[in-house]
């Protein structure tokens, strides 16, 4: 505890700390490497995915602060605002994601119950990395 407080107040050694988190969080978290898609609109399914995904993950581990900014969302899906455009137009058409007050996003009820009837969360993790996944209407 001590050591956590040491490296926290130090302001080199906290810039240190929270370049090496958002590393590990972005491993941790990552569903989805545009890299690895084939095009914009084979990604496109895989997103919508991953988006969900992340959300529901958020919402199951954080009930009661079950919300994500624009921010971590792109870095941890790797996807930079611009191209999630489309996606989250699409997800709050749905009404699969919300957005709060604040400007952070969560799954719904609707989300969640089309999340786990597509099968994403029994599929591989590499799956979704692919850009193969896709989110049924």
């Amino acid at each position: 505890m001590l050591e956590a407080y040491r490296v926290l107040s130090d302001p080199e050694q906290r810039a240190a700390y929270d370049a090496t988190h958002l590393d590990v969080q972005r491993v941790l978290w990552r569903i989805f490497d545009q890299n690895t898609a084939i095009d914009e609109f084979d990604a496109e399914p895989a997103k919508r995915s991953g988006v969900l995904a992340l959300l529901y993950r958020k919402r199951v581990t954080s009930p009661r602060d079950p919300g994500m900014a624009m921010q971590e969302l792109e870095d941890l899906l790797a996807v930079p605002r611009e191209h999630l455009e489309f996606t989250f137009w699409y997800l709050k058409e749905n009404n699969w994601v919300a957005r709060s007050d604040s400007n952070r996003y969560s799954i719904t009820i609707a989300g969640v119950d089309q999340l786990e009837k597509s099968g994403v969360l029994r599929m591989n993790p590499n799956k979704l990395i692919t850009g193969k996944t896709e989110v049924a209407a």
